[in-house]
């Protein structure tokens, strides 16, 4: 059994801190894993019976095999600093740079050489330090590993054989950032009104679907919405990795999204037949119009077998996700 203890953000909220836990719940019952977290933070889901004092915390993660540090906005770098066994610490960096900033060059090149220090940035000192560094967006520099989020069971409405009477579905919390978000919910409302398409682009803070950390009742309807849905729209918002991309694989849809900017050049992490991508509105519009075909035809059917849906569930729960990162870590550096 490998003991791990997870540092995790203080007095806040994570996204990519409920995948991690997520994926060890999932994995409880194998036995191979006895996990303890630091206090004070926010989940979606109850882990109190892993909750440690800050005191008991200390002490537990010296004895740890591994220690999980979640790096992010509101992050508890005092804790991974007071415990300081840098040869068992594994940052997972769940960090993005935030609005529009992904486009910007020149942000671009300040994390490539270093030089950006701001939200999103590079933790180069634990990069240096640490056994590992995982990091949920671009760039992975040499010694970063891909961590994106991953598909957890809160987003699986889906079951064998559902009817699946909704067209396309593209909802966003914000559109602002970038505002392909905006102008591709336009285009498919405008589409699918002109060819008999149903579709659905409620946005998720709307009063149906407010998208609200804790408002599971609500994220449960978008759920019931996607378990019904033919095909997916996913645009990145603040960083290119969202929910919203695991959340369309999660319920059997086609994915229709952005050019795929998760792994690493050559990677066959996201091949699969379902997923449909774009690199512009042009290119979005000549997808809309190849998948209102397929679904004319019934031939979408052929794109939504379980075959497939059954191995991006083996590729991309939260269990194996945070199965492989254990593996990972524990290889000599």
């Amino acid at each position: 059994m490998t003991s791990i203890a997870i540092i995790l953000p203080d007095k806040s909220k994570d996204y990519i801190a409920n995948s991690v836990l997520d994926g060890f719940r999932a994995l409880e019952h194998t036995g191979d894993y006895f996990v303890r977290i630091s206090p004070r933070f926010i989940p979606i889901a109850d882990y109190a019976d892993w909750e440690l004092e800050e005191g008991a915390f200390i002490e537990f993660a010296k004895k740890a095999d591994l220690i999980l540090y979640i790096h992010a906005k509101y992050t508890s770098r005092e804790l991974v600093d007071k415990i300081g066994l840098w040869d068992k610490t594994i940052t997972i960096d769940g960090h993005e740079v935030g609005k529009d900033n992904r486009y910007d060059f020149t942000i671009q090149k300040g994390l490539l050489d270093g030089t950006f220090k701001s939200g999103g940035s590079i933790q180069q000192d634990l990069l240096a330090k640490c056994r590992r560094y995982f990091r949920r967006e671009r760039p992975y520099i040499d010694g970063i590993i891909p961590f994106p989020f991953a598909i957890e069971k809160r987003f699986m409405k889906y079951v064998p054989g559902q009817k699946k009477d909704i067209d396309f579905t593209c909802i966003f919390g914000q559109d602002e950032h970038p505002l392909m978000r905006r102008y591709a919910t336009e285009m498919l409302e405008s589409y699918c009104a002109k060819n008999g398409f149903t579709c659905m682009t409620a946005k998720t803070n709307h009063i149906l679907l407010n998208r609200d950390f804790r408002n599971t009742k609500s994220q449960a309807k978008f759920h019931d919405i996607l378990a019904r849905t033919k095909v997916g729209v996913s645009v990145g918002g603040s960083g290119f990795d969202t929910l919203r991309f695991w959340e369309i694989l999660a319920n059997n849809c086609v994915l229709l999204t952005e050019s795929i900017d998760i792994y690493d050049l050559g990677s066959d992490a996201l091949k699969f037949k379902r997923i449909f991508e774009f690199k512009n509105l042009f290119e979005f519009k000549y997808q809309l119009e190849e998948l209102g075909k397929l679904i004319k035809s019934g031939r979408i059917d052929d794109y939504l077998g379980q075959g497939e849906y059954t191995a991006i569930l083996d590729k991309h729960l939260s269990g194996p996700r945070v199965r492989e990162l254990v593996r990972i870590s524990l290889q000599p550096k």
